[in-house]
This record gives C-alpha cells, sequence and structure tokens, in this order.
C-alpha cells in the first residue's frame, strides 16, 4: 500500500527527546502509518540519538541542528 512515495510534499516531525512515552510512540507510529505515502522528515538536535526512533520505522531524512 505504501510502496510509492508521493513527493509533492513533506512532514517534518520534531522532536526533543529519543525516549518517547507510550502515548508519544503511538503518535509517531500514527504519523508513519497515515502518511505512509509522503516523504517524512526528523528534526531534533545534533545531541539527540535516533537510533530509538530510526527502529520504530525508516526515517527518509533527519536534520539534526545544534541549539541556539
Amino acid at each position: 500500500m505504501c510502496n510509492e512515495r508521493k513527493k509533492l510534499c513533506t512532514v517534518v516531525v520534531p522532536l526533543y527527546q529519543a525516549d518517547l512515552s507510550p502515548y508519544e510512540e503511538i503518535a509517531l507510529r500514527r504519523v508513519f502509518d497515515v502518511f505512509c505515502k509522503r516523504s517524512i522528515s526528523i528534526v531534533a538536535p545534533d545531541s539527540l540519538d535516533l537510533l530509538k526512533i530510526e527502529a520504530l520505522h525508516e526515517v527518509v531524512w533527519a536534520a539534526q541542528v545544534e541549539p541556539a
């Protein structure tokens, strides 16, 4: 069902912590399910380890930025 990704828009998900609560994990999984045909990008602080997030779903692109 979600084999082809449409590139009309990108869904940007901001993250500030890697240890998600059970509800946050459900919400993030739901984002991946609902927007599976779209590009999904993660924006997070440079210090954040995204391995746990990447384990939930294939992350298309992650931008990690230094705090201001």
